[in-house]
């Protein structure tokens, strides 16, 4: 082929210039090899997964009866960059129930990540779901976000696992602890939303270790058959590391969407979740029995290496969104607190506190005694966020915000078309940002303590809260 012949983007369809086995596209400016595969800037389509794509939809006739027209309608599942999210149709005000979906794999080590995806996407979600938190414990108040309730179920006797769940403050909701469990198998937490005039909707996450689909089915049937027995809309996300794409070839894998279709769920995510240079999985999902129409998007953010899927849907009452009081609280350090407690321990007679046998036991009882008066005159307040106040990550301005935006490009440029060229500008890009984030970080609560000097104990609390 002489070198201005003329040849079309594998993606885009656009007219090129052809070399040989070289393509390059007229409308992405991208030259890639033509038995690779190639892709337009402008979208996220993967050529070389495009056969890679599950179809819920020819399920449809076994679970569904058709004759009254009612059938399931998940209207798309796009890939999109988090700041494309506000400005998509997703983020309409129609939509008003919407629906994170994070594999973090470790919160603690993610959680300004998990931010920075959230901040850029400029939407309030209404759930937030994550699943392989690593927690042992109940989270730390550093991993509460503002304006949301948390609600959590940790792995038992083994490592890492963990699934958590951030509710909005303006949904009124109970935790179901008949739905939540943690077995060897899996971990979930189940919520249910009330609603006035209408059937409550039950949201949970989900996380499968890696062990036996089969075992796994036969744990998890008995939870999906209660939530069918209540005829409740419910939303069920999470990693069940049961890839959808080895329908045809792996049996466990047919039983597992079997039991999900035999209880009228739907899958809302049917392309690629987790994408290394060499494999395609569909692991990460949001499951619904909602008949109604419901779209859905997969992230491209490196969070971690699973991308964040999002549902977006509709409230039928107006009625959920009476706000609720948080459940944030903070101690009051003011001079009279400070000088009460003071006195107090004063007034302790240590001396006949202690008897001088076991100093392990004395050590207990000069720790009870303290802490006890801390908490008489320290007293922990409700304390309720102003998001306006309390922004995600304030250290985070519109230009580290553009930069973010640019990392995330670099990197669905190198999920698009993996090579080692991509993949070292993308490296770089966000080492010479995260650099950038650590600075303006320290900056801003050096300006924090600097304005606070004269106030130190006052402001504390405060600063404590926003970090």
């Amino acid at each position: 082929m002489s070198s201005n012949s003329i040849d079309f983007c594998l993606s885009c369809s656009k007219k090129g210039h052809a070399n040989h086995n070289i393509t390059k596209c007229t409308k992405c400016k991208d030259t890639v090899n033509k038995g690779i595969g190639a892709n337009c800037t402008t979208d996220l389509n993967l050529s070389r997964f495009d056969k890679m794509i599950f179809d819920p939809l020819k399920y449809q006739n076994d679970v569904i009866d058709d004759s009254d027209g009612d059938e399931f309608k998940c209207r798309t599942c796009t890939y999109m960059m988090p700041d494309q999210f506000s400005t998509s149709t997703l983020a309409s005000k129609d939509n008003n129930f919407s629906i994170l979906n994070v594999n973090t794999r470790s919160l603690s080590k993610k959680f300004e990540k998990l931010k920075e995806c959230i901040k850029s996407t400029k939407h309030d979600f209404t759930i937030i779901g994550l699943s392989e938190t690593h927690f042992k414990n109940k989270p730390h108040d550093y991993y509460k976000l503002t304006g949301y309730n948390t609600e959590y179920v940790n792995r038992i006797d083994r490592e890492k696992g963990g699934v958590c769940l951030y509710v909005s403050e303006n949904v009124k909701y109970k935790l179901r602890k008949d739905l939540s469990n943690a077995t060897s198998n899996y971990e979930a937490c189940f919520i249910e939303i009330d609603q006035e005039n209408d059937k409550n909707i039950i949201v949970g996450v989900l996380y499968r270790a890696h062990t036996s689909i089969d075992s796994f089915i036969q744990d998890i049937n008995p939870t999906f058959e209660k939530i069918a027995n209540e005829n409740k809309t419910c939303y069920v996300m999470g990693d069940f590391n049961i890839d959808l794409l080895k329908e045809d070839t792996c049996r466990p894998t047919r039983d597992y969407i079997n039991m999900v279709f035999s209880y009228s769920f739907i899958p809302t995510i049917f392309k690629p979740t987790r994408i290394t240079d060499e494999t395609a999985t569909i692991i990460d999902n949001i499951l619904t029995n909602n008949q109604d129409a419901v779209n859905s998007a997969i992230l491209i953010t490196d969070i971690s290496d699973h991308f964040p899927t999002v549902l977006v849907s509709k409230f039928n009452q107006k009625t959920n969104h009476k706000k609720q009081s948080s459940t944030t609280y903070k101690r009051i350090f003011s001079d009279g607190n400070i000088r009460l407690f003071k006195h107090k321990l004063s007034q302790v007679k240590w001396h006949e506190e202690f008897d001088g046998i076991d100093v392990n036991d004395d050590y207990d009882k000069c720790i009870n005694i303290f802490k006890n008066l801390y908490d008489e005159c320290l007293p922990l307040t409700k304390y309720t966020p102003n998001r306006r106040k309390d922004p995600l990550l304030p250290w985070i301005t519109k230009g580290l915000l553009k930069s973010i935006n640019v990392k995330n490009k670099l990197y669905k440029e190198y999920k698009r078309c993996p090579n080692e060229r991509k993949f070292t500008k993308f490296k770089e890009y966000r080492n010479k940002l995260h650099t950038l984030v650590r600075k303006s970080k320290r900056n801003y609560y050096d300006d924090k303590f600097l304005k606070a000097k004269d106030n130190i104990k006052k402001k504390l609390g405060q600063l404590l809260i926003v970090y």
